[in-house]
């Protein structure tokens, strides 16, 4: 009997099974998980497991780098164990997706827009735009439909054969890859009619289908039918959206090929390990952000210019000579978050300016951090364009894991970042940008000019190199990175480094 799904219940020191799982050829899903039985609970599935040894062929080898790109997909994707089981349960009935286009069908209107919201916001899918021939069609054939464009609404006192009528209609728009069917328990619906025909009629839907049940417990009996059935069954429109959108990025990973990263000429190893082993000469466990910078110049990673001072008239002629408006920044090993201790000022505009700055700066920081080092202060360059944030983290398991996305305040309250394992591909560093808010910013929505998205590709590039080649670094963060206008370029304007 082919195996669907493997889900090894292991520690993470036992990843080293995948050797054996990938090699088996009916093997379609693998999900490592430290605890199983809440799947078990939640799908009723009964207990799978399949093992062989790498064959003499190779495939374990060859396994093994997929199951690396794989395992790469679900890191980017399930930010929690509600996206975990719903990517889970679509894995387990669908392989693949081939068309980026869906169909909403759904007897309740508000349902509809909210999946079609879903679907303008997903990544890899959006909602089809049907033909006049299918809305034709639907139109005949079903008589209490109130509308036709994509959600289609059968209204809530549809019948479970309007249903099943609107479904094979629907899917056989040349532009349609997959449905999303939802029911809502309105006094006349007979969801559970409606579930049994769905079960019954799944063999013959020819695109991957995603049932939303959109009332609790009033459809608890509904959702365990399709569920039951083998049908990918969620409680609402956007978890259904989400799924479809998943298995669409699954289907597009293994059909675009996979250049490897484009290598920076310049390796600035030798000074970045000079400056690590001061710091762990010194006890440190962090760097300052002058060090960092040092790090980043190193590799060509670009800074606006910049200069360190020790005192007010010192800050002066740095300003002067640099030009205005600049920022300044307190210089200490035991400050890492300088505005959370008034240590930065934005906009200092006159030479006045600077010398009631430089004072603020070292007298706030003295007061907030009075056992601290303070070393000085850094006068910056302003440089203007959009805010993102780049960091790497380095995880004792998988190593450097880099993170992307809106960068200065948005990242605190959006919290909305992409991350990948380091190296990664051409296409993956294409895919971390795109899937973020941060691009629609950067590509010039509502008329706003374009960003210089390579330049960006370019400095994440460069962070890749400094967290491969150095792994005494623990965590790197660049917030913010300012990106130009297109062809201007970009620059970190903070390096906040700390060690293992």
């Amino acid at each position: 009997e082919d195996v669907p799904l493997v889900v090894p219940e292991v520690n993470p020191e036992d990843v080293k099974w995948h050797r054996g799982v990938i090699a088996n050829p009916n093997c379609t899903t693998i999900i490592m998980l430290v605890a199983v039985a809440p799947l078990h609970r939640a799908f009723g599935l009964r207990r799978l497991v399949a093992s062989t040894y790498q064959s003499a062929s190779g495939a374990g080898a060859k396994g093994m780098l997929e199951l690396l790109a794989q395992t790469k997909a679900l890191l980017a994707e399930a930010k929690d164990l509600d996206e975990l089981y719903d990517s889970f349960a679509m894995f387990h009935a669908f392989d693949h997706m081939d068309k980026d286009k869906i169909g909403i069908i759904t007897n309740a209107g508000g349902l509809g827009v909210m999946s079609a919201d879903a679907a303008y916001n997903a990544t890899y899918i959006g909602a089809a735009k049907l033909t006049d021939e299918t809305i034709q069609r639907i139109k005949t054939d079903v008589p209490t439909v109130a509308g036709v464009t994509n959600p289609i609404d059968v209204r809530g006192d549809a019948k479970a054969e309007y249903f099943e009528k609107t479904i094979k209609i629907v899917q056989e728009d040349p532009s349609v890859g997959g449905l999303v069917v939802m029911g809502s328990p309105l006094d006349t619906a007979d969801l559970e009619a409606v579930a049994e025909n769905l079960v019954r009629i799944k063999d013959e839907i020819k695109v991957p289908i995603a049932v939303c049940w959109a009332g609790g417990r009033k459809c608890a009996a509904a959702a365990a039918i399709t569920r039951a059935g083998g049908l990918p069954t969620y409680p609402t429109p956007d978890r259904a959206v989400h799924a479809l959108d998943l298995l669409r990025k699954y289907t597009d990973r293994g059909q675009i090929p996979c250049t490897p990263m484009i290598e920076p000429k310049k390796s600035g190893r030798a000074k970045a390990q000079e400056i690590l082993a001061l710091a762990a000469k010194e006890g440190r466990k962090a760097l300052t952000e002058a060090e960092g910078k040092e790090i980043f110049k190193a590799y060509d990673l670009p800074i606006p210019g910049e200069a360190t001072v020790t005192s007010a008239d010192e800050a002066a002629a740095a300003c002067n000579k640099i030009g205005y408006p600049v920022v300044m920044k307190i210089i200490s090993p035991d400050i890492q978050h300088k505005t959370d201790v008034g240590g930065v000022v934005v906009g200092v505009k006159n030479e006045a300016d600077a010398k009631a700055s430089y004072t603020k700066i070292m007298e706030s920081c003295a007061k907030a951090k009075p056992d601290a080092k303070l070393v000085g202060v850094s006068i910056q360059q302003m440089v203007s364009g959009k805010e993102v944030i780049l960091s790497m983290i380095r995880d004792p398991q998988f190593g450097p894991v880099i993170s992307f996305g809106l960068g200065g305040i948005f990242v605190e309250i959006l919290r909305e970042i992409s991350q990948a394992l380091a190296p990664f591909s051409e296409e993956e560093l294409d895919e971390m940008i795109k899937s973020t808010k941060a691009y629609k910013l950067m590509s010039g929505a509502r008329g706003m000019a374009k960003s210089d998205i390579e330049a960006m590709k370019d400095t994440i590039r460069k962070l890749v190199k400094i967290s491969l080649e150095n792994p005494e670094i623990k965590e790197l963060e660049i917030n913010p990175v300012i990106v130009g206008d297109e062809g201007k370029g970009c620059w970190a304007v903070d390096a906040l480094v700390t060690l293992v």
